[in-house]
């Protein structure tokens, strides 16, 4: 008989699973979830699992889950998105040297709130007493296996992948007790089984092992089958990352560099992308198809920042606000909706040029792997195309943070050597090539869009 491997992979709106089978997707499910209750959490988690059929057939789980997010003392949610943090970010960077950083977490630490030093610093200042410090994927843990732990990919910032442990430097400069923080073992390792009072709620068999995966992002990598370098990624969702895998630390970068896997991942992401696309929906409705895009339709539209709650990367800026240029007479809700998609694009094609820069290269990338819910926009994956210059190769799966979770438990069981192995059963369903006529124009308003 074939084994089960399930995927659970906590998000920022909802839980998704995947089941594999002979290292293919045979089943899926998702369940709604409010990502300022845990208890919404663990019943996201039930009913999404119920949606499975079959689950005693289940061989091990891995996990998977949105990083960023904090519960304090067990009670408070700093979100990924809150500005809790942005006073000691600043005093973090001043007080650490950039040859520190790199020496105790593998990286320069980013300009972003969302990194654990940040929330850990403003939680002791602003809640004090702190008796426990974790993150989604923490609970999710201990509430299938009755153990919190967690892996150093979740706790980058915090931990060196390398290593595989806190810094204990940082943590005593600071004076932050690691006591407060989950144990941290490998994504491929074992902690715990799922208990007898999980199995009574989920359906899963009692016993099976459970692995720790990694975050969304990197389970999002290696259930795209990035794992060389050259791999470029886009991988779309609440937020956004595009980037790809370099031999070599990046210290100087203005976008993110740090350890994944045998190599180094060098990457920006955006703050608003899911935002932007619901606005853009919601306020204006269905864009034209990219079929029926003409230079002097597109040139009625207005150009649009999509900073509906800041920018990320390049130059982090948390006030950021979105805005709307050139409105002309002619334009309709169709242009509008148009322009929101287009600037979704901008902001990520102002990433890719970032990348492209800082190593020294002029060319566009042979192929850039792309999942995520927004993958499967047309309009937006042919603005893509355009502007990079590149082929978008869309995964066959969508729900990629789901897969690496997946194929984390495989690697784990040893049914996978290891990750590389793991990327040959993440497949491509569609290539879209660049077509060129739009280029120009394209060109002309991302310059307008610069500012």
């Amino acid at each position: 008989m074939s084994e089960d491997f399930l995927g659970i992979d906590l998000g920022t709106s909802s839980v998704k699973t995947v089941l594999l089978r002979d290292g293919r997707v045979v089943q899926k499910s998702a369940a709604p979830c409010d990502t300022q209750d845990p208890e919404d959490w663990t019943g996201a988690i039930r009913e999404a699992l119920r949606k499975i059929p079959g689950r005693s057939r289940i061989t091990a789980a891995g996990l998977s889950s949105q990083t960023g997010t904090y519960i304090v003392n067990e009670k408070y949610i700093l979100p990924w998105s809150g500005k809790e943090g942005q006073n000691e970010l600043a005093e973090i960077r001043e007080r650490f040297t950039r040859r520190v950083f790199c020496e105790e977490i593998g990286m320069n630490h980013p300009m972003l709130t969302s990194y654990p030093l940040p929330k850990l610093l403003y939680s002791l200042r602003n809640i004090g007493n702190l008796s426990s410090f974790c993150q989604p994927k923490d609970l999710l843990y201990e509430y299938l296996t009755g153990s919190r732990v967690s892996d150093p990919y979740t706790w980058r910032g915090l931990a060196n992948v390398e290593t595989g442990t806190y810094s204990s430097f940082m943590l005593d400069v600071l004076g932050i007790p690691k006591e407060i923080l989950p144990p941290l073992v490998r994504p491929w390792d074992c902690a715990g089984v799922v208990t007898l009072k999980a199995a009574r709620k989920t359906g899963l068999p009692e016993g099976i092992p459970v692995y720790t995966g990694l975050n969304d992002y990197f389970a999002a990598l290696l259930g795209m089958g990035v794992s060389i370098p050259g791999d470029w990624f886009d991988i779309t969702g609440t937020s956004e990352h595009v980037g790809r895998i370099e031999n070599s630390l990046l210290p100087d970068t203005g976008l993110i560099s740090g350890p994944y896997l045998e190599g180094y991942v060098h990457y920006g992401v955006t703050a608003s992308t899911g935002a932007a696309l619901s606005f853009g929906r919601k306020v204006f409705g269905q864009e034209p198809a990219w079929e029926d895009l003409t230079e002097d339709w597109i040139r009625k539209a207005p150009v649009f920042r999509p900073y509906l709650k800041g920018r990320r990367s390049p130059d982090a800026d948390p006030g950021a606000t979105g805005s709307f240029t050139g409105i002309r007479s002619g334009c309709t809700a169709a242009h509008m909706a148009y322009s929101v998609l287009e600037g979704v694009a901008f902001s990520l094609y102002h990433i890719y040029g970032k990348i492209l820069q800082e190593a020294g290269e002029m060319q566009s990338a042979g192929g850039i792997r792309l999942c995520g819910g927004a993958s499967v926009n047309p309009v937006l994956n042919h603005l893509k195309a355009e502007l990079f210059g590149s082929e978008l190769w869309m995964m066959e799966e969508k729900d990629a943070s789901a897969l690496g979770a997946a194929l984390a438990a495989m690697i784990g069981e040893g049914a996978l050597a290891g990750p590389e192995e793991a990327s040959s059963l993440c497949r491509v369903s569609k290539v879209i090539r660049p077509e060129g006529e739009l280029t120009s124009l394209l060109e002309e308003r991302y310059r307008i869009y610069l500012g």
